[in-house]
C-alpha cells in the first residue's frame, strides 16, 4: 500500500511520538478519518495502530509474542523504552490516581498534580529515605522521564523568581497511562509490591 498526501504525514508522525489531540487537533481529526488506511498500512510492517478517540490519543505498537519478541522478522521498528522499577511504580500510583479522578466526577477536564502531591503519594514506599533532598531530586528525575515517555505533562513551572520551589511545578496526568499500564500489568506489580513487602518483614 502506498502513501498518499492525505494520510503519509500522519505515519511519519505517528513513528516519531504519540499523537493528541489537545497538541495537534487538525492532525488527530484527520487521523479519525483515515484510521482504516493508517491502520492497514501500519498492518504490513506489524504495528497496530491504538486510537483512543473520547480521550484523544493514538500510538503504536509492536505486533509481540506471549515473550515480548517481535511477530515476523524480529525488527523493531519502534524504541522500547524500558521500566525501571522506580518508574514503573510511579506509572503505577499515578494510574491509581486517574481512576479516583475518573471515580470522583470531577468537573475537571483533567487530573492535574503538583510536584509536592506526587512525592506525598511515593513517599510511603520510601519510609527510611531519611535524605529528603536526595528523595525530591529522585521524583523530580522520574517526573522528567515520564515526561519524555508523554505519560504525562507539565504544564507548570516555577518562574525564575521562585526557582526554589520545585513542588510549584505542575503536571497534567495524561490517560494514555491507562493503555500502556494494563490492567494485568497493575495486577502483576501490585503482586510483586506485596511479595517485597513479604521478604521485609521476614
Amino acid at each position: 500500500m502506498e502513501l498518499t498526501t492525505e494520510w503519509g504525514n500522519l505515519c511519519t508522525r505517528l513513528l516519531l511520538a504519540p499523537l493528541f489531540r489537545e497538541e495537534n487537533p487538525d492532525h488527530f481529526e484527520s487521523l479519525v478519518i483515515w484510521q482504516q488506511q493508517v491502520n492497514a498500512y501500519f498492518a504490513v510492517i506489524g504495528l497496530t495502530l491504538q486510537l483512543n478517540i473520547d480521550d484523544g490519543y493514538a500510538f503504536l505498537v509492536e505486533n509481540e509474542d506471549e515473550e515480548g519478541n517481535v511477530i515476523g522478522d524480529g525488527l523493531r521498528l519502534l524504541r522500547k523504552f524500558p521500566l525501571t522499577y522506580e518508574q514503573s511504580l510511579l506509572l503505577v500510583i499515578l494510574r491509581d490516581e486517574l481512576d479516583k479522578f475518573e471515580m470522583s466526577r470531577s468537573t475537571s477536564r483533567a487530573l492535574i498534580l503538583h510536584e509536592g502531591q506526587i512525592a506525598d503519594l511515593m513517599e510511603s514506599y520510601y519510609p527510611n529515605s531519611q535524605d529528603k533532598v536526595k528523595y525530591a531530586d529522585m521524583v523530580a528525575s522520574l517526573l522528567a522521564s515520564l515526561t519524555q515517555m508523554e505519560f504525562i505533562k507539565c504544564i507548570h513551572r516555577p518562574t525564575s523568581d521562585n526557582l526554589s520551589s520545585p513542588n510549584d511545578r505542575e503536571y497534567e496526568i495524561r490517560t494514555i497511562i491507562r493503555a500502556k499500564v494494563t490492567s494485568a500489568f497493575l495486577s502483576a506489580f501490585k503482586n510483586r509490591l506485596e511479595n517485597l513487602k513479604g521478604e521485609d518483614n521476614a
